[in-house]
């Protein structure tokens, strides 16, 4: 298994493709990159951006839409089903490996990686990352987070650009 952020890549038989809504990544990326002290501009700035911001985006996700071949095993997960019933989407990610999972296990599983657990253990491992800046976190509400951070403007670009691909995963405009 690998978890990638790549774009399509053609060597893969088997893809699970993570995909959450895109003004949540925008929102989200920002904070990210901005405690990391490698991107500088604003949220806004950050949208627009072609490297970084939406356009970006859109072209990872057209990627594995339009190259990957027909031969492939290819499943979209939504990062937004994963929250609202993570032990459905899990049994539904093994079922697409062709893996059998007891209920108690898919329950463990999906304890282990509760928000509140994550934050747990990224405070313990914090204490002794050297690397990262202090105080940084990189979990930060486990939610939709764009509605508080961008404006309607920022918004709307957003969806005036993704929207396309934003309905081929389901999100509304």
């Amino acid at each position: 298994m690998i978890k990638s952020h790549a774009p399509y890549n053609p060597l893969y038989n088997k893809v699970i493709y993570l995909v959450r809504d895109p003004r949540d990544v925008m929102a989200s990326y920002h904070a990210f990159a901005s405690k990391l002290g490698w991107y500088h501009g604003s949220l806004g700035v950050m949208i627009r951006d072609r490297e970084f911001g939406i356009e970006a985006w859109c072209a990872h996700a057209q990627s594995w839409l339009t190259q990957t071949r027909p031969s492939v095993s290819f499943s979209v997960v939504r990062y937004e089903d994963l929250l609202a019933d993570p032990a459905a989407v899990l049994r539904h990610v093994y079922d697409l490996l062709g893996f059998a999972i007891e209920e108690d296990v898919i329950q463990m599983a999906v304890q282990a990686g509760s928000f509140s657990v994550m934050k747990e253990n990224e405070a313990f491992c914090a204490e002794k990352n050297l690397t990262l800046p202090k105080g940084f976190t990189f979990v930060r509400k486990g939610g939709s987070s764009h509605k508080d951070a961008m404006t309607a403007e920022h918004t709307d670009y957003i969806n005036r650009v993704a929207g396309d691909t934003m309905k081929v995963f389901g999100y509304t405009v």
